[in-house]
């Protein structure tokens, strides 16, 4: 499971937006996709907030009733953890601490670092789960964000045309 976001304007840029210009300006697609089915399973649409980062992470884990997800990957945008943490975390314990996340949990982030506006490597930093459960996971399958970003490369170009 992949969480991304991908920017876009309403109306005019953020910048050229006057303060009382509510409805314009900076615009997020917030996306959980499935790559391995090509599924979107939920897109929040609006500023680029931890809420609205949360609110993606509830609505796939109602999709999904919370159950066993091999990997989930995003960017580094930390809004994500924080709510994976929050809305995956087992129910709290008699004396009132949270209870931790579940053992299946693996949650990796992508960093990507650039030379010359370019990415050159890529790679996963474990956030939640373990080494050995992260291990298993990226032999298959690297965790990344390619296919988000993939779709949100074709959208640019097909409206800058």
């Amino acid at each position: 499971m992949q969480f991304d976001e991908k920017w876009s304007f309403v109306t005019k840029k953020q910048k050229h937006c006057a303060a009382a210009e509510a409805r314009c300006g900076d615009c997020w697609d917030h996306v959980a996709l499935d790559p391995e089915h090509r599924l979107v399973l939920s897109v929040v649409v609006g500023k680029r907030t931890e809420e609205n980062a949360r609110q993606l992470v509830y609505e796939f884990r109602e999709r999904t009733d919370g159950r066993f997800v091999n990997l989930m990957t995003s960017d580094e945008y930390p809004a994500y953890a924080a709510a994976i943490a929050e809305l995956y975390a087992e129910p709290e314990r008699p004396d009132g601490s949270g209870g931790p996340l579940p053992e299946w949990l693996v949650y990796a982030t992508v960093h990507k670092t650039r030379q010359n506006n370019r990415v050159v490597p890529v790679d996963a930093r474990l956030v939640f789960g373990t080494l050995a459960s992260l291990a298993a996971q990226t032999v298959a399958k690297a965790p990344r964000t390619y296919h988000t970003e993939i779709v949100n490369w074709i959208d640019n170009r097909a409206s800058s045309r």
